[in-house]
């Protein structure tokens, strides 16, 4: 049995494990056997890419560029990229968007020893 799930079905319902879980029974009424089981389905997360843009070291100011690439086939327009390192920089979060399917957030950030 195939079907479609559409990302309006299910984007609201998700958990911090980015799984879904699926239930089937199937009862054979010829037999009455019955069986049922279930599957759970991991969701694919966009990897992140980190790159320091030049040697960090003790008391030194380093930057660093962060990018992820929106693998949807919506815009996403209301999102924030959250980073801290504790010692070095408090947190900061930076309000970005994705316009399309393929569309790269690419965000530099200078840490400074705090």
């Amino acid at each position: 049995m195939n079907f479609e799930l559409m990302l309006r079905d299910y984007q609201d319902q998700l958990d911090s494990d980015y799984t879904i879980r699926f239930y089937g029974c199937v009862h054979i009424r010829e037999t009455s056997q019955f069986w049922a089981g279930n599957e759970d389905v991991a969701l694919f997360k966009p990897k992140m890419q980190i790159q320091t843009r030049s040697e960090p070291q003790v008391g030194s100011d380093f930057q660093m560029n962060f990018n992820m690439v929106n693998p949807l086939d919506v815009p996403l327009t209301d999102c924030f990229m959250f980073y801290e390192a504790p010692g070095v920089t408090k947190p900061v979060y930076k309000r970005c968007k994705y316009e399309t399917r393929e569309s790269m957030i690419l965000i530099n950030c200078r840490f400074m020893h705090i």
